[in-house]
């Protein structure tokens, strides 16, 4: 089975995470600043990344969707023209991992309406219960969690804080707790000539 993994944002310094042969699409911020501002109206651009093996597709987000009206026109023609962009150089996948429905979740949504491929979501973001979601994106958010064909959530408060946000638009889900790997629980070894500096990691 040929996996396609969406996620909502690309750190090159945390790719690693990304499971072995598993190619990605992860959409880019727009951030406002007057040096881009000129690029307002500029076209997505679609770029490739190696990382550990991988091949990760990125495409920009310009600056017309900060507004909401727009919202929607954008991530139709993105995630088309992404999804055709990785059509070119792979077979069809057979299932999209959409790594949380903020943004790899509403990609999944064009790609299956266009495509029909079928595609699951993994939700683990805290955005929800801290409301850090824009209102303008709500209406995506709930349609992209109606058409997954399965809902997975790591908690059960993640998954009721959901249902009070999209109603039985997310109904059913399932709890899939967070995998953590086995080095997370084991002693560091002594080694007096070094000191580790490591930052302790939160995991919701």
């Amino acid at each position: 089975m040929k996996v396609l993994h969406i996620g909502f944002y690309y750190q090159k310094n945390r790719a690693d995470q990304i499971l072995e042969y598993i190619q990605c699409i992860l959409p880019l911020e727009w951030k406002w600043s007057l040096k881009n501002y000129f690029d307002y109206f500029k076209k997505p651009i679609i770029k490739t990344d190696f990382y550990n093996g991988n091949k990760i597709y990125r495409i920009s987000i310009n600056g017309l969707t900060r507004f909401p009206g727009l919202y929607q026109a954008y991530f139709k023609f993105a995630s088309e023209q992404i999804f055709d962009k990785y059509l070119s150089e792979n077979p069809k996948p057979d299932i999209i991992h959409a790594h949380s429905a903020y943004l790899g979740g509403i990609f999944s949504f064009y790609i299956k309406k266009k495509y029909n491929v079928p595609y699951i979501i993994t939700e683990h973001i805290t955005h929800y219960a801290e409301k850090k979601i824009p209102a303008k994106l709500i209406p995506l958010l709930r349609r992209a969690f109606k058409l997954a064909d399965t809902r997975l959530m790591v908690s059960p408060q993640l998954g009721k804080t959901l249902e009070e946000i999209f109603d039985n638009n997310v109904k059913p889900w399932i709890w899939l707790p967070n995998m953590i790997p086995d080095n997370y629980f084991k002693a560091y070894e002594n080694n007096p000539g070094k000191t580790n500096h490591s930052k302790f990691r939160f995991l919701n």
